[in-house]
């Protein structure tokens, strides 16, 4: 009697064929091909040795379950992106109208006194002594005495009060002035040019930046909160309108 000739497994091939079709349409053709290449195996099992491929049924079941697995973290990626990036951006222009805003209004400080104000270091943060008397200057915010930066306690400045110590204004409980953060809850830093006419020279970062024809420069560090960095906000850096 002639002995049946082995033959490779239909189920086996197509597992194979699936597995590498998963390279384009991912889990689509992924999981049909996990699950062909398993039963192709248990098939050619308990064949007794007529049905081969086993070989063809285990590369496409490890492409259907590893594309498969490759896809579905692709897809999640560009879903977080697609839903996470809008929001990034919203929470960045947030920091740069707030940053400009800062801006302009020292600016019509200077603009209404010829001079810019008068505080104690021209290089500081929004949550430092120096920069809760500008901003109360700027807010028109400060108490009557001779010291007063803003004599004729004009409202230079008008901002959204922070959210969850973040986005805006910080006030105290008393309803006075107490700093500005960013969308990320760090200050800005703020640094005062004397003379517009002279380049404003300041460490930045791990360098050194020079500015010219400007009163002020505001900076935010941005998401990762270190300066000098690529996702900085700054105000220096932006066109002048």
């Amino acid at each position: 009697m002639e002995t049946e000739r082995a033959r490779i497994s239909r189920l086996a091939l197509g597992s194979l064929i699936l597995g590498f079709a998963s390279f384009v349409l991912g889990f689509l053709t992924g999981i049909p091909a996990a699950i062909s290449g398993h039963v192709a195996r248990y098939r050619i099992r308990k064949s007794g040795g007529r049905l081969t491929g086993d070989g063809a049924a285990v590369t496409g079941l490890f492409l259907g379950y590893a594309l498969s697995v490759l896809w579905v973290l692709v897809i999640v990626a560009i879903g977080c992106f697609g839903i996470l990036g809008p929001r990034n951006k919203v929470v960045g222009r947030t920091a740069l109208e707030h940053s400009t805003a800062l801006v302009q209004a020292v600016d019509s400080f200077y603009s209404e006194y010829s001079r810019l104000p008068e505080v104690s270091s021209h290089d500081f943060t929004t949550l430092d002594p120096e920069g809760q008397r500008l901003l109360r200057a700027l807010w028109g915010d400060e108490r009557l005495s001779e010291n007063m930066l803003s004599p004729r306690q004009i409202s230079f400045l008008r901002l959204n009060e922070a959210r969850n110590g973040r986005g805006g204004m910080l006030f105290a409980n008393d309803g006075r002035v107490i700093g500005l953060v960013d969308s990320w809850g760090n200050p800005y830093r703020v640094v005062l040019n004397r003379d517009a006419e002279i380049p404003l020279r300041f460490r930045y970062g791990d360098g050194t930046e020079e500015v010219l024809g400007r009163n002020v420069i505001v900076a935010s560090r941005g998401p990762d909160g270190v300066e000098g960095t690529k996702d900085d906000i700054k105000s220096w850096a932006l066109r002048k309108r």
